[in-house]
């Protein structure tokens, strides 16, 4: 088996727009695979978004496809093979009727023909909130049904020599945790936390996350990775970064987070 390690470069990982250098949710695998599109995209060149042949989408909301048209637009020429959209059937059928529906964007499921199309969809089978486990050459992807306001999933991503973890966008939820924690040589979870703690009952209502539920949410991963915070909303990030610290001095605020904690930045680098 290979030992090669796989890259994740973090494109976009701010919960808004509006900040010089900082982009909504994009993640760049090796150089194939994209998982979410959002704004954090516009950072590669064309020969980058080339060789992109697989876009793993975690939710229909805007924040994480307004990328994909855009793509789809500039690389659909320069490729033989469709590109591959992985998502759930609920996430693809919002993605026909309210972008590649002929109104805000061409239908690429069709152009530049139906035989030879921009796009594939490829579903994934989460049915019954069960996760669905696919490869794209030597990584096995795991999509796992989490809590958000649209059918979403978060991802595991298992290497040759490693793994890492995504919760997308969610609220409270248990089978994320409980895939992770089995899992060997999990070495990042990016979580996501959007609002601080003043905005609770708008973490509720939007079904995202803030720092005391993060810190309630963590206690049921097991620490043995470091965990990255992302997705926070740009207004309010300074404070929410305060909260979250507080939460991990021992003598402060209950509950504790007991896993080593960083806050994403967009240009970071892993290899796993």
């Amino acid at each position: 088996m290979s030992t090669h390690f796989s890259k994740i470069e973090v494109l976009g990982c701010s919960g808004g727009i509006g900040v010089i250098g900082e982009g909504t949710t994009c993640f760049l695998v090796d150089e194939d695979v994209l998982i979410d599109a959002g704004t954090g995209m516009l950072r590669l060149p064309l020969e980058r978004l080339e060789k992109i042949r697989h876009v793993i989408v975690t939710h229909s909301h805007l924040d994480h496809i307004c990328g994909i048209p855009l793509m789809i637009d500039s690389v659909s020429r320069a490729n033989s093979e469709p590109l591959q959209i992985h998502a759930l059937p609920e996430t693809i059928q919002a993605l026909r009727d309210h972008m590649f529906n002929g109104v805000i964007w061409p239908d690429f499921s069709r152009i530049p023909s139906i035989e030879k199309p921009a796009i594939q969809y490829v579903e994934l089978d989460c049915q019954d909130e069960q996760p669905h486990a696919f490869k794209i050459g030597e990584r096995l992807f795991t999509a796992i049904p989490v809590h958000h306001s649209v059918p979403s999933i978060g991802l595991t991503v298992e290497t040759p020599t490693g793994a890492w973890a995504f919760s997308g966008d969610t609220h409270k939820t248990e089978e994320f945790y409980k895939i992770i924690n089995l899992m060997k040589g999990m070495r990042h979870v990016l979580v996501e936390a959007a609002f601080p703690d003043h905005e609770l009952w708008l973490a509720d209502l939007s079904l995202h996350l803030c720092p005391s539920l993060l810190a309630i949410e963590l206690e049921k991963l097991i620490p043995q990775a470091e965990v990255w915070i992302t997705h926070l909303k740009p207004n309010e990030k300074a404070l929410i970064e305060k909260e979250i610290k507080s939460y991990c001095d021992p003598d402060g605020l209950k509950p504790t987070i007991q896993q080593a904690l960083g806050f994403l930045k967009t240009g970071q680098v892993f290899e796993v």
